[in-house]
């Protein structure tokens, strides 16, 4: 019998094999997923400001990240930036267990970041400051299908409310 309810709402039935592997799923799949785009030159925080805005994003309550939303919900954001400064790099971040598989928030990730790389005179790179290349993104892609399929095998679909109360 397969529960997919979250760790506080089980019920005496579940045994404890049931929980640790929840608990392995839980741990293999709890993944932030970050594309990185370096700025040739330092980027004023009010053309970037702009530039973010004109791209859909929205400054976050804190005024320090941008968040992009798709149907009403933040589907991926920004690392905190510093308003006061230049932007010489941008992070954007996917919490790949929160957002449901059919969101391509991977590939819209990955679209804004090239298009905000164009527009600011920037590039794609990993978190070794490496040009991302397409072997990266296609071995991105590949480890995310599994993902998605691990987390569906398992009874907890990424962007359910199970994989929101279990990762969140």
């Amino acid at each position: 019998r397969r529960h997919t309810r979250y760790i506080g709402d089980w019920s005496s039935d579940v045994c404890s094999s049931d929980l640790k592997e929840l608990d392995a799923v839980a741990a293999e799949s709890d993944i932030q997923l970050s594309i990185n785009v370096l700025f040739d030159e330092p980027c004023p925080w009010g053309n970037f400001d702009a530039l973010m805005r004109q791209r859909g994003f929205k400054l976050a309550r804190s005024g320090r990240g941008y968040e992009f939303f798709s149907n009403g919900n933040i589907i991926f954001n920004s690392a905190d930036l510093d308003p006061n400064k230049p932007v010489t790099q941008l992070t954007l971040l996917l919490e790949i267990p929160l957002i449901a598989q059919d969101q391509r928030a991977f590939e819209r990730m990955l679209g804004e970041g090239v298009e905000i790389a164009q527009a600011a005179h920037g590039r794609l790179v990993d978190d070794n400051g490496i040009n991302l290349s397409e072997a990266a993104v296609i071995s991105i892609r590949r480890h995310l299908d599994m993902l998605y399929a691990n987390l569906e095998k398992s009874g907890i679909a990424a962007g359910s409310l199970a994989a929101s109360r279990l990762f969140s």
